[in-house]
């Protein structure tokens, strides 16, 4: 039996370069200078289970992680197979930008919201790891993908970090006050990283 709001899709979108830049600039408290650790790495159990918590497994229908290459083959990615998602990568260009992978997880949301509509027993949720306002040159974009969702009923939770996320994801939940929630990680910070030695990185 189904109760009034359990779940029966709940797709995970991670944008996850994003994150890790935020995770591996450390603000110094004696210089109050931002300075990068790039030895910073992030514990993907952690935070796997953060965003998924409360969240039933088989209810997870989508768990989509997006990040760039080189390399294909870096520890992580395997990580994130291993906890059952999809790994998406994209190329970056001479200037060091991801080209098309915002495009690539903009498209599997505009999907997954229109192949699966949210209805009164049956609440969809997307959870986004992105506070990507930028507008994409014109082409879709994350504050666009997530009023869409909103307009077909869906909650979202969003997850950013206080730097990077945009006021354009405010301006849309107060359109959206109870289907919508913002959260960050600024305070759990070293709940889900780690410093890896230059030790094991020989090894």
């Amino acid at each position: 039996m189904i109760s009034s709001i359990e779940l029966l899709v709940v797709a995970v979108i991670i944008l996850i370069s994003v994150i890790l830049y935020y995770f591996q600039h450390i603000l110094n408290e004696k210089t109050d200078v931002t300075e990068i650790n790039p030895a910073v790495r992030l514990n993907v159990d952690k935070l796997a289970d953060l965003i998924e918590n409360k969240k039933r497994s088989r209810n997870i229908q989508t768990r989509i992680v997006g990040g760039s290459e080189p390399p294909k083959n870096a520890r992580v990615w395997k990580e994130w197979e291993n906890r059952g998602y999809t790994v998406l990568l994209g190329e970056r260009t001479s200037s060091n930008k991801e080209e098309f992978l915002d495009d690539v997880l903009h498209s599997q949301m505009f999907k997954l919201i229109l192949s699966h509509p949210s209805k009164r027993t049956r609440r969809q949720v997307l959870v986004l790891l992105s506070g990507d306002g930028n507008s994409n040159y014109g082409r879709t974009s994350f504050p666009e993908a997530v009023r869409t969702a909103l307009q077909h009923n869906w909650n979202v939770e969003l997850w950013s970090w206080k730097n990077s996320f945009s006021k354009k994801f405010s301006q849309i939940q107060n359109d959206y006050p109870s289907q919508m929630t913002i959260n960050y990680f600024d305070s759990n910070r070293n709940k889900f990283t780690f410093t890896e030695s230059a030790k094991k990185k020989a090894t």
